[in-house]
């Protein structure tokens, strides 16, 4: 296939056929060379022949009215077999008998079901060039099942898969992977958000992992446990988009799928040579017919705002064949850095000491530090000098008087038991605070 060398600037409309009918191939063509800033060189004539083929396949298509819309988009000059080498990406398939398997229980089943308006799916992205769908379908899963599982919608990094998650865990970069492939590698990764590690779209044997420079990963390592592959039937596919959104595989290097623009995909037109990674977020009915939601790495300007309803009941386009398979991941749970904080007052103010969650376990002596250092020294002699240079009042080493009402308090942060007290105590060689009943702090989800 030769090198085309094509704008990647976003699609900022579709035109229909209905508004070029008056204008010849030709003028056609022009115009959407135009607005979708092509540069062909010496392929502008092989280009426009391609071109003339799918506005010939958009019409007739339209014309039998098959519950679908195809329209001119930035993929109309491109035949199938070179749309599904640039923007496809599914490669090989998974030993599905080294995967944990989801099969219909038998439980009654939603009539429909959407995560996009339940706020579990990111916005569309773009692949671009790059045969990454893989990566797109895998970070959206884990997307929809982290915010699941956390209430947190954080866009992961599809540029780490293609840079860290190549030739050792059977994936090829730009050249295609497999989702399974992917959760193998964040199984035992941090992964980056997208912020950190942004996408480009570019890859190759000589492109470095640059995971280690993040430093705040949005998914760390351990929270994805396993992952599951979903029995190759609609109920149990059913049952698991219930649960979360789940990357699925089909095919879309056919005109239906690279000119669609609205409606429901169904027919012979589509296919089951798997080619395309994809994520499936919702089910439904409109007038009748029953269809999957599933979203695509393309940006907004293709389908339905980046989505595509495919048919329910047929395995249209491959979908159950992948085969589906969705992470299981677990929040994150972190100890809290300090549940209780004790305040050591005297007549100079307050000195504040954390106690950590190590320390709150039955009774716990603080002995502040007058410098706020980690020292726990605090002798009869620095007492004496804090004293004298802060308010000229002195501790005798008896220990037995409380100088100028010294007090311990502490405050709460975080859910605790028990109850709590802390006393000013002193002994011939120091001041410290006595804190007794002080529970170990509870867990936080993070």
């Amino acid at each position: 296939m030769a090198l085309l060398k094509v704008g990647l600037g976003l699609v900022v409309a579709t035109q229909t056929v209905a508004a070029l009918e008056t204008q010849g191939v030709d003028e056609q063509f022009k115009h959407f060379v135009q607005t979708f800033d092509k540069d062909y060189g010496t392929e502008y004539d092989a280009r426009k022949a391609v071109f003339a083929a799918n506005l010939a396949i958009i019409e007739r298509e339209n014309a039998a009215e098959r519950g679908y819309t195809l329209a001119i988009n930035k993929f109309a000059d491109l035949t199938g077999a070179e749309f599904s080498g640039m923007y496809g990406g599914v490669s090989g398939k998974p030993n599905v008998t080294l995967l944990g398997a989801h099969s219909y229980s038998g439980a009654a089943l939603s009539d429909s079901v959407d995560w996009v308006p339940k706020g579990a799916v990111t916005p569309v992205k773009n692949q671009a060039q790059c045969g990454s769908c893989w990566a797109f379908s895998s970070t959206g899963a884990l997307e929809g099942a982290w915010q699941i599982a956390t209430g947190k919608l954080v866009s992961f990094s599809e540029q780490q898969l293609v840079d860290c998650a190549k030739f050792r865990w059977g994936n090829a970069g730009c050249s295609g992977g497999l989702q399974p492939h992917a959760f193998n590698y964040i199984e035992q990764a941090d992964l980056c958000t997208e912020a950190e590690y942004s996408y480009t779209g570019k890859n190759s044997i000589f492109t470095s992992c640059k995971a280690s420079s993040c430093t705040s990963p949005g998914l760390k390592k351990g929270a994805l446990t396993s992952y599951k592959m979903v029995d190759g039937n609609e109920q149990a596919l059913m049952e698991a988009i219930m649960q979360q959104p789940v990357s699925v595989s089909i095919e879309a290097d056919q005109d239906v799928f690279h000119l669609y623009k609205s409606g429901i995909v169904q027919g012979a037109g589509c296919g089951t040579t798997l080619d395309h990674a994809v994520l499936a977020v919702g089910y439904g009915t409109d007038s009748g017919k029953k269809y999957w939601k599933v979203k695509n790495s393309w940006t907004t300007a293709w389908g339905e705002q980046g989505y595509v309803r495919i048919i329910r009941g047929t395995d249209e386009c491959g979908i159950l064949n992948g085969p589906p398979v969705y992470p299981v991941v677990k929040a994150m749970v972190a100890k809290a850095e300090s549940s209780i904080k004790v305040f050591f007052k005297t007549t100079m103010g307050p000195t504040v000491f954390s106690v950590t969650e190590a320390a709150m376990d039955g009774s716990h002596t603080i002995v502040p530090a007058y410098d706020s250092s980690a020292s726990l020294t605090f002798d009869s002699d620095s007492v004496t000098r804090m004293m004298a240079k802060e308010s000229g009042i002195t501790v005798k080493e008896t220990g037995k008087e409380n100088p100028k009402g010294a007090t311990c308090e502490f405050m709460t942060a975080g859910p605790i038991t028990g109850d709590p007290t802390c006393n000013v105590m002193f002994s011939q060689i120091n001041m410290y605070c006595k804190c007794q009943n002080f529970p170990r702090a509870a867990s936080v989800v993070v």
